[in-house]
């Protein structure tokens, strides 16, 4: 697994959590039920829109990847859509249009 792809290198995540905790912290450091100003709710509805925000970032941050694969009806071992037969028992993998009904 190479390390330099995880999601703690990306610097969406970094600027995401930075954000998030400073919201968090805004949002803790103002009650709106101890004092009930404008200022205040102000303050607090900020710092719940920053964690927000920053929760956003850091999400679009992760990447999924989908990868096609073909399972090996002998031994079951996961194969790449494109190879033909199988990596560990060598076998022909059933594709679509092979195996013993398209040769009958």
């Amino acid at each position: 697994m190479n390390l330099g792809d995880g999601l703690f290198h990306r610097p969406r995540t970094w600027a995401g959590l930075l954000i998030a905790s400073i919201g968090i912290v805004l949002a803790r450091l103002v009650s709106p039920a101890a004092t009930p100003d404008e200022l205040v709710s102000i303050i607090y509805v900020v710092g719940v829109l920053f964690a927000l925000g920053g929760l956003a970032l850091v999400a679009s941050a992760i990447q999924v990847r989908s990868v096609r694969v073909v399972a090996c009806p002998r031994c079951y071992l996961a194969n790449s859509a494109e190879a033909d037969r199988c990596a560990r028992c060598d076998s022909p993998l059933g594709k679509e249009g092979q195996g013993s009904a398209a040769s009958a």
